[in-house]
């Protein structure tokens, strides 16, 4: 029996039991960083106490771990810039042990999603550096000492073909 031809299904069924082999999670995976989620130790340093919204980034980095992955990948981080007229935008460098290889600007108070694509294989955590976190004592919104950038409900892990994403379909 063979695939119909444009049918990648054998693919797929390799990349499962080569996944399931070497013990590697099953993409997507998801991570929910609100109080009301389940803290799997993902963050692991620069971030605050989960809140009911999500969870703030606290200082000027902040580290995700991530599984072995095994293949091409996508972060995607689902929250919102801490933002007001003291501090007009946020600029998260995205990066890992082997130095940055991304960096967005968010300038509108909103939530959104990011996508971030990842080196293959990435070197250790994913490391969000925050030149621009600043605290709400400072633009005079509270007492609140903790340098913010960025407030995360969720983290999403995706499978990717870098082609894809960088062409088009």
């Amino acid at each position: 029996f063979a695939p119909p031809a444009g049918d990648d299904s054998s693919n797929a069924i390799g990349a499962a039991q080569l996944a399931h082999e070497r013990k590697l999670p099953v993409l997507p995976l998801l991570f929910d960083t609100t109080s009301t989620g389940e803290q799997s130790g993902e963050l692991v340093g620069g971030w605050s106490r989960a809140e009911n919204a999500g969870t703030w980034t606290s200082g000027s980095q902040a580290r995700i771990r991530l599984p072995e992955l095994g293949g091409p990948a996508v972060v995607v981080l689902t929250g919102h810039p801490f933002l007001h007229e003291k501090c007009p935008s946020q600029e998260l460098r995205f990066g890992d042990d082997n130095g940055e290889f991304a960096m967005v600007r968010l300038a509108e108070k909103r939530t959104g999603d990011l996508a971030i694509v990842l080196p293959t294989p990435p070197v250790g955590d994913l490391i969000l550096n925050l030149p621009n976190a600043c605290a709400p004592a400072d633009v005079g919104l509270s007492t609140d000492q903790r340098k913010l950038a960025f407030r995360g409900a969720k983290i999403s892990v995706l499978a990717s073909d870098p082609e894809k994403l960088t062409k088009g379909p």
